[in-house]
Protein backbone atom coordinates (compact mmCIF):
# COMPACT_ATOMS: atom_id res chain seq x y z
CA UNK A 1 0.00 0.00 0.00
CA UNK A 2 1.85 3.76 -1.14
CA UNK A 3 1.58 6.68 0.82
CA UNK A 4 2.01 10.27 0.17
CA UNK A 5 3.53 13.35 1.81
CA UNK A 6 3.55 16.56 1.41
CA UNK A 7 5.70 18.99 2.51
CA UNK A 8 6.05 23.03 2.49
CA UNK A 9 8.86 25.52 3.19
CA UNK A 10 8.26 29.03 3.87
CA UNK A 11 11.03 31.03 2.22
CA UNK A 12 11.77 34.61 1.91
CA UNK A 13 12.18 34.25 -2.09
CA UNK A 14 10.21 31.45 -2.29
CA UNK A 15 7.48 29.04 -1.21
CA UNK A 16 8.22 25.03 -2.21
CA UNK A 17 6.33 22.32 -1.82
CA UNK A 18 7.17 18.60 -3.01
CA UNK A 19 4.83 15.65 -3.03
CA UNK A 20 6.62 12.08 -2.50
CA UNK A 21 4.93 8.35 -2.63
CA UNK A 22 6.52 5.97 -0.57
CA UNK A 23 5.73 2.36 -1.82
CA UNK A 24 7.92 -0.60 -1.19
CA UNK A 25 9.92 1.47 1.49
CA UNK A 26 11.20 3.74 -1.32
CA UNK A 27 10.42 7.64 -2.50
CA UNK A 28 9.24 8.51 -5.69
CA UNK A 29 8.33 12.37 -6.65
CA UNK A 30 5.39 13.08 -7.68
CA UNK A 31 5.37 16.73 -8.04
CA UNK A 32 7.33 19.70 -7.50
CA UNK A 33 6.58 23.24 -7.08
CA UNK A 34 8.58 26.65 -6.80
CA UNK A 35 6.21 29.73 -6.37
CA UNK A 36 7.17 33.77 -5.47
CA UNK A 37 6.75 34.24 -1.56
CA UNK A 38 5.09 37.33 -0.34
CA UNK A 39 4.80 39.01 3.13
CA UNK A 40 8.47 36.84 4.56
CA UNK A 41 11.20 38.56 4.90
CA UNK A 42 14.68 37.00 6.82
CA UNK A 43 12.40 33.81 7.88
CA UNK A 44 9.64 36.43 9.36
CA UNK A 45 5.80 36.46 8.56
CA UNK A 46 5.57 39.92 8.58
CA UNK A 47 2.46 40.25 6.35
CA UNK A 48 0.06 37.31 6.96
CA UNK A 49 -2.51 37.63 4.54
CA UNK A 50 0.14 38.04 1.82
CA UNK A 51 1.65 34.57 3.40
CA UNK A 52 -1.54 32.63 3.39
CA UNK A 53 -2.22 33.90 -0.75
CA UNK A 54 1.13 32.86 -1.53
CA UNK A 55 0.64 29.53 -0.11
CA UNK A 56 -2.68 29.10 -1.67
CA UNK A 57 -1.21 29.85 -5.33
CA UNK A 58 2.06 27.12 -4.60
CA UNK A 59 -0.28 24.70 -3.05
CA UNK A 60 -3.10 25.41 -6.27
CA UNK A 61 -0.25 25.01 -8.47
CA UNK A 62 0.57 21.44 -7.02
CA UNK A 63 -3.36 20.96 -7.33
CA UNK A 64 -3.33 21.34 -10.76
CA UNK A 65 -0.20 19.08 -11.66
CA UNK A 66 -1.34 15.91 -9.59
CA UNK A 67 -5.22 16.41 -10.36
CA UNK A 68 -5.75 15.91 -6.99
CA UNK A 69 -6.65 18.27 -3.37
CA UNK A 70 -3.87 18.38 -0.89
CA UNK A 71 -5.18 18.93 2.20
CA UNK A 72 -2.56 17.94 4.90
CA UNK A 73 1.02 18.85 4.81
CA UNK A 74 4.51 18.72 6.54
CA UNK A 75 5.61 22.17 6.82
CA UNK A 76 9.01 23.61 7.97
CA UNK A 77 8.77 26.62 9.37
CA UNK A 78 11.50 29.08 10.59
CA UNK A 79 13.17 28.60 13.95
CA UNK A 80 12.58 32.25 15.14
CA UNK A 81 10.97 32.81 17.91
CA UNK A 82 10.52 29.05 18.40
CA UNK A 83 11.66 27.80 22.30
CA UNK A 84 13.06 23.97 22.61
CA UNK A 85 13.06 22.43 25.58
CA UNK A 86 13.68 18.65 27.14
CA UNK A 87 11.16 17.23 29.27
CA UNK A 88 10.60 14.18 31.55
CA UNK A 89 7.27 12.07 32.33
CA UNK A 90 6.53 9.14 33.30
CA UNK A 91 3.69 6.71 34.06
CA UNK A 92 2.59 3.41 34.99
CA UNK A 93 1.48 0.44 33.20
CA UNK A 94 0.14 -2.70 34.09
CA UNK A 95 1.15 -5.32 31.39
CA UNK A 96 2.44 -4.89 27.76
CA UNK A 97 3.15 -1.02 26.67
CA UNK A 98 1.05 -0.06 24.11
CA UNK A 99 0.79 3.05 22.14
CA UNK A 100 -1.38 4.59 24.02
CA UNK A 101 0.53 4.22 27.05
CA UNK A 102 3.31 6.37 24.85
CA UNK A 103 0.88 8.93 24.07
CA UNK A 104 0.20 9.28 28.36
CA UNK A 105 3.76 9.57 29.09
CA UNK A 106 4.65 12.47 26.39
CA UNK A 107 1.39 14.08 27.71
CA UNK A 108 2.59 13.75 31.02
CA UNK A 109 6.12 15.16 30.07
CA UNK A 110 4.43 17.88 28.55
CA UNK A 111 2.71 19.06 32.10
CA UNK A 112 3.45 22.83 33.18
CA UNK A 113 5.96 22.91 30.35
CA UNK A 114 3.55 25.11 27.89
CA UNK A 115 3.00 28.51 28.68
CA UNK A 116 -0.48 30.33 28.35
CA UNK A 117 1.23 32.78 25.22
CA UNK A 118 2.87 29.99 23.40
CA UNK A 119 1.59 26.90 21.04
CA UNK A 120 3.12 23.48 20.79
CA UNK A 121 4.43 22.54 17.69
CA UNK A 122 5.56 19.03 17.88
CA UNK A 123 7.02 17.01 20.62
CA UNK A 124 9.34 14.42 19.76
CA UNK A 125 10.34 11.18 21.94
CA UNK A 126 14.15 10.87 22.27
CA UNK A 127 14.02 7.71 23.88
CA UNK A 128 12.62 5.73 26.99
CA UNK A 129 13.08 3.72 30.26
CA UNK A 130 10.88 0.93 31.20
CA UNK A 131 10.89 -1.02 34.63
CA UNK A 132 15.00 0.03 34.88
CA UNK A 133 15.85 -0.96 31.24
CA UNK A 134 16.92 2.92 29.87
CA UNK A 135 17.83 3.87 26.07
CA UNK A 136 14.60 2.39 24.99
CA UNK A 137 14.01 3.60 21.47
CA UNK A 138 10.30 1.75 20.79
CA UNK A 139 9.29 0.66 23.67
CA UNK A 140 6.11 -0.68 22.29
CA UNK A 141 5.16 -3.99 23.41
CA UNK A 142 8.01 -4.48 26.09
CA UNK A 143 6.78 -6.35 28.89
CA UNK A 144 6.95 -5.51 32.77
CA UNK A 145 4.93 -6.29 35.73
CA UNK A 146 4.62 -4.20 38.95
CA UNK A 147 5.82 -5.87 41.53
CA UNK A 148 5.56 -4.21 45.08
CA UNK A 149 7.04 -1.62 47.10
CA UNK A 150 10.11 -2.51 49.48
CA UNK A 151 10.25 -1.28 52.66
CA UNK A 152 13.93 -0.55 52.46
CA UNK A 153 16.02 -1.35 55.79
CA UNK A 154 12.72 -3.88 56.72
CA UNK A 155 12.98 -7.91 57.08
CA UNK A 156 10.12 -10.09 57.68
CA UNK A 157 10.84 -12.85 61.04
CA UNK A 158 12.98 -15.05 58.20
CA UNK A 159 15.20 -12.12 56.57
CA UNK A 160 13.89 -10.93 53.89
CA UNK A 161 12.36 -8.37 52.91
CA UNK A 162 8.53 -6.80 52.75
CA UNK A 163 7.11 -6.18 49.39
CA UNK A 164 3.95 -4.90 49.70
CA UNK A 165 1.22 -4.67 47.02
CA UNK A 166 0.45 -1.43 44.62
CA UNK A 167 -2.36 -0.49 47.04
CA UNK A 168 -0.50 0.34 50.04
CA UNK A 169 -1.79 2.91 52.70
CA UNK A 170 0.29 4.71 55.14
CA UNK A 171 -0.62 6.03 58.47
CA UNK A 172 1.39 7.79 61.02
CA UNK A 173 0.79 8.60 64.69
CA UNK A 174 2.79 11.22 67.40
CA UNK A 175 2.94 10.51 71.20
CA UNK A 176 5.06 13.39 73.03
CA UNK A 177 5.50 16.58 73.28
CA UNK A 178 8.61 18.08 71.47
CA UNK A 179 10.30 14.39 71.03
CA UNK A 180 10.47 12.60 67.77
CA UNK A 181 10.66 9.40 70.10
CA UNK A 182 6.44 9.24 69.31
CA UNK A 183 6.43 9.50 65.65
CA UNK A 184 5.68 6.00 64.02
CA UNK A 185 4.16 4.57 60.66
CA UNK A 186 1.45 1.83 60.14
CA UNK A 187 2.22 0.12 56.57
CA UNK A 188 -0.58 -2.19 55.34
CA UNK A 189 -1.55 -2.95 52.03
CA UNK A 190 -4.89 -5.60 50.69
CA UNK A 191 -2.64 -8.84 50.80
CA UNK A 192 -2.83 -8.59 55.02
CA UNK A 193 0.93 -7.26 55.44
CA UNK A 194 0.99 -4.52 58.12
CA UNK A 195 4.11 -3.17 59.70
CA UNK A 196 4.66 -0.80 62.10
CA UNK A 197 7.75 1.46 62.83
CA UNK A 198 8.67 3.18 65.88
CA UNK A 199 10.70 5.72 66.38
CA UNK A 200 10.41 6.68 63.12
CA UNK A 201 12.09 9.60 62.73
CA UNK A 202 14.15 9.77 59.47
CA UNK A 203 10.74 8.80 57.56
CA UNK A 204 10.55 5.80 55.21
CA UNK A 205 12.09 4.60 52.14
CA UNK A 206 10.27 2.46 49.81
CA UNK A 207 12.06 0.82 46.66
CA UNK A 208 9.41 -0.03 43.34
CA UNK A 209 9.99 -3.50 42.31
CA UNK A 210 9.55 -4.47 38.82
CA UNK A 211 9.95 -7.96 37.54
CA UNK A 212 10.29 -8.94 33.82
CA UNK A 213 8.00 -11.02 31.84
CA UNK A 214 9.59 -14.42 30.49
CA UNK A 215 8.52 -17.26 28.21
CA UNK A 216 10.17 -20.00 27.32
CA UNK A 217 8.70 -22.44 24.25
CA UNK A 218 8.69 -25.77 22.45
CA UNK A 219 8.50 -25.69 19.07
CA UNK A 220 8.40 -28.29 16.66
CA UNK A 221 9.96 -27.93 12.82
CA UNK A 222 7.10 -28.39 9.91
CA UNK A 223 7.89 -29.71 6.59
CA UNK A 224 7.72 -26.22 4.83
CA UNK A 225 10.32 -25.04 7.47
CA UNK A 226 8.36 -22.95 9.61
CA UNK A 227 8.03 -24.04 13.23
CA UNK A 228 4.79 -24.23 15.31
CA UNK A 229 4.42 -24.13 19.12
CA UNK A 230 4.22 -27.29 20.33
CA UNK A 231 5.36 -29.91 22.87
CA UNK A 232 5.34 -32.73 20.43
CA UNK A 233 8.64 -32.87 19.45
CA UNK A 234 9.63 -32.06 23.21
CA UNK A 235 9.58 -30.50 26.69
CA UNK A 236 11.38 -27.62 27.91
CA UNK A 237 11.86 -27.47 32.06
CA UNK A 238 13.30 -24.81 34.79
CA UNK A 239 15.13 -25.08 37.69
CA UNK A 240 12.90 -23.35 40.48
CA UNK A 241 14.21 -21.10 42.78
CA UNK A 242 12.92 -18.37 44.95
CA UNK A 243 13.31 -15.61 42.27
CA UNK A 244 10.99 -17.17 39.53
CA UNK A 245 7.32 -15.59 40.33
CA UNK A 246 4.10 -16.20 39.02
CA UNK A 247 5.21 -19.39 37.45
CA UNK A 248 2.53 -21.13 34.68
CA UNK A 249 2.70 -23.87 32.18
CA UNK A 250 0.55 -23.47 29.10
CA UNK A 251 -1.00 -26.47 27.03
CA UNK A 252 1.11 -26.12 23.87
CA UNK A 253 3.86 -26.86 26.69
CA UNK A 254 5.58 -23.57 26.76
CA UNK A 255 5.54 -22.05 30.28
CA UNK A 256 5.90 -18.27 31.50
CA UNK A 257 7.18 -16.73 34.78
CA UNK A 258 8.17 -13.17 35.91
CA UNK A 259 11.49 -11.97 37.71
CA UNK A 260 13.93 -9.31 38.27
CA UNK A 261 16.52 -7.98 35.54
CA UNK A 262 19.78 -9.55 35.17
CA UNK A 263 18.54 -12.55 36.59
CA UNK A 264 20.08 -15.95 35.47
CA UNK A 265 18.00 -19.41 35.20
CA UNK A 266 18.71 -22.92 34.11
CA UNK A 267 16.06 -24.24 31.38
CA UNK A 268 16.20 -27.41 30.02
CA UNK A 269 14.90 -28.70 26.67
CA UNK A 270 14.43 -32.60 26.42
CA UNK A 271 14.08 -34.00 23.12
CA UNK A 272 11.35 -36.96 23.00
CA UNK A 273 11.76 -40.40 21.34
CA UNK A 274 12.41 -40.30 17.75
CA UNK A 275 12.89 -36.49 17.79
CA UNK A 276 16.20 -34.41 17.65
CA UNK A 277 16.77 -31.03 19.40
CA UNK A 278 18.08 -28.60 16.93
CA UNK A 279 18.97 -25.37 19.58
CA UNK A 280 17.96 -22.57 21.46
CA UNK A 281 16.99 -19.46 19.36
CA UNK A 282 15.63 -16.01 19.98
CA UNK A 283 12.67 -14.10 19.00
CA UNK A 284 14.50 -12.99 15.94
CA UNK A 285 15.52 -16.49 14.89
CA UNK A 286 18.87 -16.41 15.77
CA UNK A 287 20.81 -19.08 17.24
CA UNK A 288 21.34 -19.30 20.93
CA UNK A 289 23.06 -22.60 21.65
CA UNK A 290 22.83 -26.24 20.80
CA UNK A 291 23.53 -27.79 24.05
CA UNK A 292 20.31 -28.68 25.85
CA UNK A 293 20.73 -27.22 28.85
CA UNK A 294 21.00 -23.11 28.81
CA UNK A 295 20.95 -20.84 31.14
CA UNK A 296 18.68 -18.05 29.99
CA UNK A 297 19.74 -14.29 31.23
CA UNK A 298 16.81 -12.01 32.14
CA UNK A 299 18.28 -9.01 30.10
CA UNK A 300 15.51 -8.05 27.82
CA UNK A 301 12.25 -6.98 28.52
CA UNK A 302 9.33 -9.27 27.17
CA UNK A 303 11.98 -12.07 26.35
CA UNK A 304 11.06 -15.42 24.95
CA UNK A 305 13.12 -17.90 23.97
CA UNK A 306 12.66 -20.95 21.91
CA UNK A 307 13.54 -24.70 21.88
CA UNK A 308 13.30 -26.61 18.70
CA UNK A 309 12.76 -30.17 17.81
CA UNK A 310 12.22 -31.99 14.40
CA UNK A 311 11.55 -35.47 13.59
CA UNK A 312 14.71 -37.51 13.63
CA UNK A 313 13.86 -39.36 9.87
CA UNK A 314 16.08 -41.21 7.59
CA UNK A 315 15.71 -43.15 4.24
CA UNK A 316 16.19 -47.00 3.96
CA UNK A 317 17.05 -48.28 0.47
CA UNK A 318 16.14 -51.87 -0.33
CA UNK A 319 17.61 -53.28 -3.87
CA UNK A 320 16.19 -56.49 -4.20
CA UNK A 321 18.50 -58.95 -6.16
CA UNK A 322 21.55 -57.19 -7.77
CA UNK A 323 21.20 -54.92 -10.81
CA UNK A 324 24.13 -56.79 -12.66
CA UNK A 325 22.05 -60.95 -12.54
CA UNK A 326 18.14 -59.24 -11.96
CA UNK A 327 16.51 -60.26 -15.35
CA UNK A 328 13.75 -57.90 -16.67
CA UNK A 329 11.81 -60.07 -18.91
CA UNK A 330 8.88 -61.61 -16.93
CA UNK A 331 10.14 -60.56 -13.67
CA UNK A 332 8.90 -57.26 -12.57
CA UNK A 333 8.89 -58.05 -8.81
CA UNK A 334 12.83 -59.13 -8.93
CA UNK A 335 14.31 -55.08 -9.65
CA UNK A 336 12.28 -53.33 -6.90
CA UNK A 337 13.58 -50.58 -5.34
CA UNK A 338 12.13 -49.55 -2.26
CA UNK A 339 12.40 -46.17 -0.32
CA UNK A 340 10.99 -46.01 2.91
CA UNK A 341 11.02 -43.25 5.76
CA UNK A 342 11.79 -45.00 9.38
CA UNK A 343 12.26 -43.33 12.77
CA UNK A 344 13.95 -45.13 15.64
Amino acid sequence: MSQVYTGIELGTDSIKIVVLEKLHDKFHVLASVHSPSDGISKGQVLDIKKCVSSVRLALKKANDMLGIKIVKVIAVVPPNGCSFDIAVGSVEILDRVTGEDVNRVVKDALVGKIREEEELVTAIPINFTVDGEENIKDPKDTNGRFYGWELLDYKDANGKPVIFDRDTTITYTYSGSGSTDGLCFTIKDTKGHEVTTMKAVDGLTFLARWQQHVKIVPQIENSDGTYTDSNTGGTVSIKMTGEVYDYIENADGSFEYNSYMNREFNVTATAKSGYVFLGWYDEDGNLLTLSENHKSQITNIGKTEYARFKYNSYNVRFHINDEDTVSTEGNALADVISDRIYSP
